[in-house]
């Protein structure tokens, strides 16, 4: 029963995650961009060019970043050094 609602939360969590990821990507690159400029005042005074970058680090980063959330997913089964590994089948 805990492994299915950890296995739910994780399906439920783990887009919105990977969005959150984008979008600060996305606002970090805007500012480094419209520094100069501080304070802006609309979204519309963001340069076109800086969307386009922050596009290719999200395309860039985007699977080692996924492949660090699945090993720290929550319900995951972890090795111990000195133990036995025992799959989730088996457990």
């Amino acid at each position: 029963m805990r492994r299915e609602r950890s296995r739910w939360l994780y399906q439920l969590l783990y887009p919105l995650l990977m969005l959150w990821y984008g979008l600060i990507v996305a606002g970090l690159v805007a500012v480094v961009a419209t520094w100069p400029e501080r304070p802006i005042g609309s979204p519309a005074d963001i340069p076109w060019w800086s969307h386009a970058i922050a596009a290719g680090l999200v395309v860039v980063s985007w699977a080692p970043v996924a492949a660090w959330v699945e090993r720290h997913r929550p319900g995951r089964r972890r090795r111990h050094p000195g133990r036995r590994h025992v799959p989730d089948e088996a457990a």
